[in-house]
């Protein structure tokens, strides 16, 4: 992860903006506190209150939260920002007087909500966007020759992935029998796995092919309310 290879605070984007948000309600919440402290004319502090539900508790803000003049912000995955985000996070920087530095690809798919942001910035800046060019996540030199062209959609380099026997072919159910066996066996031995499908019918098939092996076997149990 981010935060274990830089030794740094992280937090995503939702949550950090949703503290930032508070800032103004935080501060407004001290001042108060202050105030009736001071009308006092004594330091003894308040008894502590009750952290029952529904009572309101102070938290730390987090990173987003506490930007300070000076401060570099990495945006990762930033691709996947939606635009309002992005946007926000830019306020958010410029008025606390730090930087906001955007990683990603911007050949990547694109955030859920509202986006593109990011790739609008690789495209229209240019020179000033500097671009990773050595591939580090395969050993196969064909394979990262490959993953390039694939990249920048060169069709073409599909021959390279059939000729090195990546891929597979056969009818949908055969496939799909493939995926679910594979899963299975690497569920079985203990390992983390997924099965992925381009398309949401045949997810729910899959889904509900290995919720019902799981609970014949005793492993999934549902709950009642």
């Amino acid at each position: 992860m981010l935060a274990d290879e830089l030794g740094i605070e992280t937090e995503n984007t939702a949550s950090g903006l949703h503290e930032w948000r508070r800032i103004p309600e935080l501060t407004a919440r001290r001042d108060r506190f202050a105030l009736n402290l001071a009308a006092t004319h004594t330091r003894t502090l308040p008894p502590r209150r009750s952290s029952a539900p529904g009572s309101r508790r102070w938290t730390r803000p987090s990173p987003i939260g506490r930007l300070n003049a000076g401060q570099l912000v990495i945006v990762d995955e930033a691709s996947l920002a939606g635009t309002f985000a992005l946007d926000e996070l830019a306020s958010a920087a410029r008025q606390a007087g730090s930087k906001i530095l955007l990683v990603g690809d911007g050949s990547q798919l694109g955030s859920v909500e509202a986006g593109g942001a990011f790739s609008l910035l690789v495209k229209d800046r240019g020179d000033l966007v500097a671009e990773l060019t050595d591939v580090q996540r395969f050993h196969s030199e064909w394979e990262k020759a490959a993953s390039i062209e694939l990249r920048l959609g060169n069709k073409s380099v599909i021959h390279d992935y059939e000729a090195h026997g990546r891929i597979t072919e056969g009818d949908r159910e055969s496939l799909l029998d493939a995926i679910y066996a594979a899963w299975k066996k690497d569920v079985d031995a203990g390992k983390s796995s997924l099965m992925i499908a381009g398309d949401s019918t045949t997810v729910t098939e899959l889904n509900a092919r290995a919720r019902a092996d799981r609970v014949l076997e005793g492993t999934f149990q549902t709950m009642g309310y």
